[in-house]
């Protein structure tokens, strides 16, 4: 792997952004999609639909040859608490951009003075399972569906 890949903000206003979010949405195959949004049916007007509802935080973007490779969404709550969304598409898969994103991910949540980060995740979504509980996290199935929180205070989430 290259070692001057770094996961980086991805700038501009809310439109902007939304649009962005949209486009790698649709670069998602249907099974990327199903594991990211939890639904079946995340068709290109699903899509749509969310990206011009949603108002991320913070979004960090990691690049490979120029293009889009995965893309990390941070949404902040109340008492230091925050959601992240994270995928990568299919292409840019099993070359450990998706770990440097979520490291990256959960750097700036600390930066943002997040103490504690929940992810939701399809249970068949082996990679990003596997990342949270190297950080620690605590884990709770609810049928197929995972709820993955992580305790950024502790020192063993912000291990990289």
């Amino acid at each position: 792997m290259n070692a001057t890949i770094r996961p980086h903000p991805l700038l501009g206003r809310l439109p902007e952004l939304q649009d962005a979010l949209i486009a790698h949405y649709k670069a998602l195959s249907d099974a990327s999609r199903r594991l990211r949004f939890l639904t079946p049916a995340a068709d290109d007007a699903y899509l749509e639909k969310i990206g011009h509802r949603i108002a991320p935080d913070h979004v960090i973007e990691i690049t490979l040859e120029g293009e889009t490779a995965g893309i990390l969404e941070i949404y902040t709550g109340r008492d230091g608490h925050a959601e992240i969304g994270i995928s990568m598409e299919d292409r840019f898969q099993g070359r450990g951009l998706g770990g440097q994103l979520f490291a990256a991910g959960l750097d700036a949540c600390a930066q943002m003075g997040v103490t504690s980060a929940d992810l939701y995740f399809s249970s068949a979504n082996t990679a990003i399972m596997h990342m949270c509980q190297e950080r620690g996290a605590h884990i709770e199935r609810e049928g197929s569906d995972v709820m993955a929180y992580i305790d950024l205070s502790n020192e063993m989430a912000r291990a990289a």
